[in-house]
């Protein structure tokens, strides 16, 4: 009995909450757009939605490849923010193009991977973009073989890469990527734009030192620059100034509409929201505004309150159990008022467990499994999962029995199986 009771409990360990759990209020939001998704930071959870897997155009909000392509390069190694980059004919005739949002390049001068960086974040520089993806792969064809293994890696399910800059291909006059759609335009579903964007400034939160700057010179220490403004009008000081604003891109074209992703921390929370394909430039701020404030007025942070006595069965061990804990504090989003609407049970880490229990001998500090938040309202999380894990570690050891002890063990299990079928 006492072994079956074990393995019960090591197939699903229940954590508690105190209090009830209620559900969420029917939602008071609905944002003119062909889709949008707001969550938190944090966590990945998700707030709103609508239409969220639909593969749309996004225009220059693709750029943010570019981007993770190049902070991920320095990461490793391959570049650094002062690798001077030689400006190839076709991102000079595109940078000169004032048909689009661009630096124009001086013929024959090298810039740094920092100055086209931020002309992109600032400015969203249609030669800048396809400078870097030259420097980062050899040529813009070959950069999208990169940012398609970057979507791959990062989970993304619905994208379309064809160019660097996000512009539909027929504005690049015949000179478009070979092998890719002659009208074609980058495309993601808002789930996969959040993520992209989640990951970027969840991998690099310094990024945000760079969006949230409303002007900028280009390049840097010139005699003349040229003064770069942040299209992203609800920065502070801007247009349409929304409080807590620090980022993040913007997007516009004929196919896409007007598009936006934006991230704002008021307090401890952090909301990002992806809007894409509104009527004007205009109604992205405004619809960006409506939902954000959404986000804000309804919800908030709150420290997950967990039964500090759980335990996790061991085997093999002085002790039938161990304690576990969370390895740090979880805070989670809740609607204000309300408790947090999940239901949390422990995973063991399979690696070091024996039927779902622990063998000893168990060390204290050590990682034995996660706790699993599963949301019980409509919505999950950004990988479109209803779970999401944290680490446990233990709160003290188990050393392993004696061979006297464990045989003893055997032997009581032994007649208590026989007497199970004998009699059960």
């Amino acid at each position: 009995m006492r072994k079956m009771l074990s393995i019960l409990l090591g197939l699903t360990l229940m954590f508690s909450f105190i209090g009830a759990t209620p559900s969420y209020a029917k939602e008071d939001i609905h944002v003119e757009a062909a889709a949008a998704i707001l969550f938190d930071a944090d966590t990945g959870k998700i707030l709103h939605e609508q239409n969220p897997d639909e593969l749309l155009a996004i225009a220059s909000m693709s750029k943010l490849m570019v981007v993770y392509s190049v902070l991920e390069a320095i990461k490793e190694g391959k570049i650094t923010w002062d690798t001077k980059v030689n400006i190839s004919d076709y991102a000079y005739e595109i940078s000169r193009n004032n048909e689009f949002s661009n630096v124009p390049f001086e013929k024959g001068r090298q810039y740094t991977v920092r100055e086209l960086y931020h002309s992109i974040l600032v400015s969203s520089a249609n030669g800048s973009s396809i400078a870097l993806a030259e420097l980062l792969a050899g040529s813009e064809k070959n950069f999208l073989n990169l940012a398609n293994e970057h979507a791959k890696k990062l989970g993304l399910k619905k994208y379309k890469f064809v160019n660097a800059t996000g512009l539909n291909n027929a504005d690049l006059k015949g000179k478009h990527p070979e092998g890719t759609d002659p009208n074609g335009e980058n495309s993601l579903s808002a789930r996969d734009m959040a993520i992209l964007s989640r990951t970027i400034i969840t991998k690099y939160p310094e990024i945000l030192e760079d969006t949230k700057q409303r002007f900028r010179n280009f390049p840097d220490n010139h005699p003349r620059p040229i003064r770069m403004e942040n299209w992203n009008w609800m920065l502070p000081g801007a247009a349409f100034a929304y409080e807590g604003t620090d980022g993040l891109k913007t997007g516009s074209s004929d196919t896409a509409g007007y598009c936006f992703t934006i991230t704002a921390k008021r307090g401890d929370l952090r909301l990002i929201s992806v809007i894409i394909k509104t009527k004007s430039m205009d109604e992205r701020f405004i619809e960006s505004r409506a939902l954000m404030d959404y986000g804000f007025k309804n919800f908030e942070k709150q420290k997950l309150k967990i039964d500090t006595n759980n335990t996790i069965p061991v085997v093999k061990g002085k002790e039938d159990t161990v304690a576990v804990t969370p390895e740090k504090e979880i805070t989670v989003v809740t609607k204000k008022g309300s408790k947090p609407p999940y239901k949390i049970s422990y995973e063991a880490n399979k690696s070091i467990s024996e039927d779902g229990n622990l063998v000893a001998p168990v060390k204290k500090n050590a990682k034995v499994g996660s706790l699993v938040l599963e949301s019980t309202d409509q919505y999950g999380f950004l990988d479109g999962n209803k779970q999401t894990k944290f680490d446990v570690k233990t709160t003290q050891e188990v050393d392993k029995a004696n061979w006297f002890v464990l045989t003893m063990r055997s032997i009581g299990d032994f007649f208590s199986n026989m007497w199970s079928k004998l009699f059960g």
